[in-house]
């Protein structure tokens, strides 16, 4: 009798693990067919409303990843209507949730005015906690403002070790331009020159890609296989704001920086990016 009160008081608390486990499985597998179905993966005919329904079911469910798929198609009016605070919605619950690129989005797009007026001092507090986190993009674009004083205090030594960072990320042509930034700090140049500012200018104006595009202090999804892949570019500023597109072309500062922490490295697709 002892063993089977165990066995039930096991079940009584294990039970909802499992549930929540089968669950995220679930919306799991229900993101990698609305990726599928965005892109037109492994012979599928592309279907973006059909995606932007998937992404809402999952996102509904309180899926991260599918929200800030979502909030990309709504804010490039991709398969769905233009909806730039609505975007900026799901980059936030996405944000709250905990979910790096969610974090990064938000943060780019106070940054730019997406969705909301134009805030450069909290887009570099909401920088601070994907940057922590280790994703790359934020490392770079939280190094540039802080580097050049949008937002708060110019700080060149915090700079750097933020741009020490985005060097030693996965992203290889952006790890070379932070390290050339870095560089350029080191040799106390930077303020002498413009790039650093026209950098800063090319993250906030990778979401401008018109149509097209798919923190407080300074501290230091799988994917389908059988896809290859690929990467796009992009810059920061203005409203007229879109996400990031399957098929990129890396601008000169950022390079290729749409790798992000859902699988679209491993599909070849990324944020949505505009071109003015």
């Amino acid at each position: 009798m002892r063993y089977r009160g165990s066995i039930a008081v096991c079940l009584l608390f294990c039970q909802p693990l499992f549930v929540l486990a089968q669950d995220a499985a679930s919306l799991d597998a229900l993101f990698r067919q609305a990726l599928t179905l965005e892109y037109g993966v492994g012979g599928t005919a592309q279907d973006l409303a059909g995606a932007a329904r998937l992404y809402e079911q999952a996102a509904r469910e309180g899926h991260a990843p599918s929200m800030v798929r979502l909030g990309y198609m709504r804010q490039a009016a991709k398969g769905i209507g233009a909806d730039l605070p609505g975007a900026l919605a799901l980059y936030a619950e996405a944000a709250r949730r905990g979910n790096a690129e969610g974090q990064y989005m938000q943060a780019i797009c106070y940054a730019a005015g997406v969705g909301t007026q134009k805030d450069l001092a909290t887009a570099r507090r909401l920088l601070l906690t994907p940057a922590a986190a280790g994703h790359q993009d934020a490392q770079y674009a939280l190094a540039i403002t802080i580097a050049l004083g949008e937002g708060g205090p110019k700080r060149e030594a915090a700079a750097r070790r933020w741009l020490d960072k985005a060097a030693s990320g996965p992203d290889r042509e952006l790890a070379a331009k932070a390290a050339s930034q870095r560089d350029r700090i080191d040799k106390n140049l930077f303020a002498q020159d413009t790039s650093g500012r026209d950098a800063f200018l090319g993250i906030l104006a990778f979401l401008l890609v018109a149509g097209a595009v798919s923190g407080g202090g300074d501290g230091a999804g799988s994917i389908p296989s059988g896809t290859s892949p690929s990467g796009l570019g992009g810059g920061v500023g203005g409203s007229s704001v879109s996400p990031r597109q399957p098929r990129p072309t890396a601008t000169p500062m950022n390079g290729d920086i749409t790798r992000t922490l859902h699988g679209e490295a491993a599909m070849g697709i990324g944020r949505p990016v505009s071109r003015r």
